[in-house]
């Protein structure tokens, strides 16, 4: 939030476009963490929100809020019984919450192109919820790190605009949870009672890692309409994969469909 001011300040230094939008979609996530279950689970879900601000000047400033959920299981779900009462077996659930930063140079622009190389400060929180009938486990994988930015835009005229985004990680601290789901150390943090200080307990568990422990790709493409000097409708793909080795591996894939509309200011 800090780095948003910051950069919202700006336009007092220098002429510059700012912009906002809001981006909602379609995703397909296929996931497998060996930690809680040998299955791949993978589900479509209309439940994803984007919001992007952008702010760009002589230096191009850009924070990005995004929100997934997915529900997934393996087999049929089934009825148990427990203290002699009737429940349903519930889906697994995943969350998706990501929160960047990204500061970029503009290497060269002209009327139609522009390359932008820059950094993204990548917060990324994935939560599961694996219910197994009888019993349930909280999962938490939360790769926090600094990735290296490419941007291309195309600006062919005539209202159009097309931009792509790779981002390549340079290091992460990632928190993971813990070989079989629980250790003595995971029980130690969850004593301490309330939801948000057992959160900053299992996000201070991490430790630094690198391309060859953890690897993250993410990669979009959007296209933008200009409906007035102010207003633009927009279309985007979103690629992200996700893998980390230890203590088991964990695999994730997803693709986002996004439509939405930008306001320029």
């Amino acid at each position: 939030m800090a780095l948003l001011i910051v950069s919202m300040g700006l336009r007092a230094q220098e002429e510059a476009e700012n912009s906002l939008g809001l981006y909602l979609g379609v995703g397909k996530l296929k996931k497998q963490d060996l930690i809680f279950s040998p299955f791949v689970h993978q589900d479509w879900s209309p439940v994803n929100v984007v919001l992007n601000y952008r702010h760009s000047g002589k230096l191009e400033h850009r924070a990005s809020f995004r929100y997934g959920h997915y529900s997934a299981y393996t087999g049929d779900l089934y009825n148990y019984a427990w203290d002699e009462i009737t429940y349903t077996k519930l889906e697994h659930s995943f969350t998706e919450v990501d929160i960047n930063y990204s500061l970029g140079y503009k290497l060269t622009e002209n009327e139609q192109w522009s390359f932008i190389l820059g950094g993204r400060f990548r917060n990324r929180f994935q939560i599961s919820y694996y219910d197994y009938g009888p019993s349930a486990q909280f999962a938490y994988h939360m790769p926090i790190g600094l990735d290296a930015w490419f941007n291309v835009n195309f600006d062919p005229g005539d209202k159009h605009h097309l931009e792509a985004n790779l981002m390549l990680p340079l290091f992460s601290y990632v928190a993971r949870s813990p070989y079989l789901g629980q250790d003595d150390a995971y029980l130690e943090r969850i004593s301490v009672h309330g939801d948000l200080k057992i959160f900053f307990q299992h996000l201070g568990s991490g430790e630094l890692q690198s391309w060859g422990s953890s690897q993250i790709l993410d990669f979009d493409l959007g296209y933008r309409y200009a409906l007035s000097d102010r207003w633009e409708l927009g279309a985007a793909y979103r690629f992200s994969v996700n893998l980390h080795a230890s203590p088991l591996d964990f695999k994730s894939y997803e693709s986002l469909f996004l439509i939405g509309s930008t306001f320029k200011f």
